[in-house]
């Protein structure tokens, strides 16, 4: 509620305490904190009639503390005091003027301003302690609870059944193998043959002889070396041909060999 409620300890025995204004303490060489406390202290004193180091360390929030749950509602008087506190400037350094009797107390600065604010907060908390009965000083009972343990799921686990994958090789995969960049996978010359080879990129490329030691004679293609009889008896036979075109059959007359 208020930190140093202590020093009044020192001062309360003072007959300034018992003016109805604070005009009285004079004393402008008194520090500002002890001026303020001293007039929360008078307030006290002249509206409830207690001694204001009754209300000293008394609960969770009356003096120092300010945590924990408020054991009645003397204790909640002075957690709302500190709430009050904890919305204007320098609450504890400010000083204010009011005029003050038994359960009432009236501030005198002006409306707005920090002093009537800080006053405000002060009077509310002493008209709030005044509505009830001091029947001696309370102990703050801290209560915590006991802190669960964190409880964190297993860390996944990667288990292999085998040798984990490396990076995929640069090659070609055909009829269920795998060849290397550079590889010739079938080479079959001749006028109806084919090549299939991966080529240096591991790129599977397709090509034919077609053309390449043929011959053509109406139409037909003919192997390297192979003869024929036409239909009127003439015999040609084939020299296939070194280049891409087909070369043509070699043919005489009827018993040509």
């Amino acid at each position: 509620m208020w930190s140093s409620l202590l020093v009044f300890s020192a001062v309360i025995a003072r007959p300034a305490l018992t003016q109805e204004s604070t005009d009285v303490l004079g004393d402008n060489t008194r520090p500002a904190q002890e001026k303020n406390l001293l007039q929360f202290a008078k307030m006290i004193w002249t509206v409830t009639g207690r001694n204001p180091l009754d209300y000293n360390n008394y609960g969770c929030y009356c003096g120092h503390g300010g945590a924990g749950t408020p054991v009645d509602d003397i204790d909640r008087c002075c957690q709302a005091h500190d709430r009050c506190y904890d919305t204007v400037d320098y609450p504890k350094f400010t000083t204010y003027t009011f005029t003050a009797a038994r359960g009432t107390v009236t501030c005198l600065d002006a409306v707005g301003c920090n002093e009537r604010a800080v006053c405000e907060c002060d009077r509310d908390a002493v008209l709030c302690l005044n509505r009830y009965a001091y029947t001696g000083k309370k102990t703050c009972v801290q209560t915590t609870t006991p802190t669960s343990p964190t409880i964190y799921p297993p860390e996944p686990t990667t288990t292999y059944l085998t040798t984990p994958p490396g990076p995929t090789p640069v090659g070609c995969d055909f009829d269920g193998q795998f060849y290397p960049p550079g590889t010739t996978i079938q080479d079959n010359p001749g006028c109806f043959g084919h090549v299939i080879i991966c080529d240096e990129d591991g790129e599977l490329r397709h090509g034919d002889y077609f053309g390449h030691g043929c011959c053509e004679h109406d139409g037909q293609y003919y192997e390297d070396g192979e003869t024929i009889i036409t239909a009127d008896g003439v015999f040609c036979y084939c020299e296939g041909s070194d280049t891409d075109e087909a070369a043509p059959m070699i043919c005489g007359g009827k018993g040509f060999l």
